[in-house]
């Protein structure tokens, strides 16, 4: 093990403190993604969805270590490398998550309110005016067919009533 400057492991301390820091952030940020895919319908394609984006997260989070320990360390890894990140992180999540959680949720709704919920609303109109046309053709054919049957019974009726008055049968 060689010697290293006391500023060195200074500035090591301190970067690994910024990248636990680094990592508290984009831990916020992916707990806003899993809020929106959290939303949707298909159980399956959610799954798979938040299964990528944690994959993606991780293999962030190892190349950036991997990128402390081998270009700002030369090479060596230090246990107070992880201590520090472990520190970053938790003094900045810990703290800040209450409020950014309770941001987000102000955030999606307010996007929901915004952008899908106009959506949402005229396609339900839509839907409920078809729903109707298609009621009204239903009654129409009903009326139609009630109709005929009800002329069909009245002849049948006024042919067993009157009989054979113009000599067909």
């Amino acid at each position: 093990m060689f010697v290293v400057e006391r500023e060195e492991l200074l500035r090591f301390f301190f970067r690994s403190f910024l990248l636990g820091a680094l990592y508290a952030c984009a831990y916020l940020i992916a707990g806003f993604v899993r809020k929106v895919f959290g939303r949707m319908r298909s159980v399956k394609l959610r799954a798979v969805l938040l299964f990528v984006f944690d994959f993606a997260l991780c293999l962030t989070a190892a190349f950036f270590d991997a990128l402390l320990v081998f270009a700002a360390n030369r090479g060596q890894l230090r246990i107070f490398a992880l201590i520090m990140q472990i520190g970053g992180f938790a003094l900045l999540y810990l703290p800040l998550r209450r409020y950014v959680y309770a941001a987000q949720e102000k955030l999606i709704s307010g996007i929901y309110d915004v952008i899908f919920a106009p959506i949402v609303r005229r396609c339900e109109r839509i839907r409920n005016k078809r729903m109707r046309k298609k009621e009204k053709r239903a009654e129409k054919r009903f009326d139609r067919n009630a109709d005929r049957l009800l002329i069909k019974k009245m002849k049948n009726a006024s042919d067993e009533i009157f009989g054979d008055v113009f000599g067909k049968r």
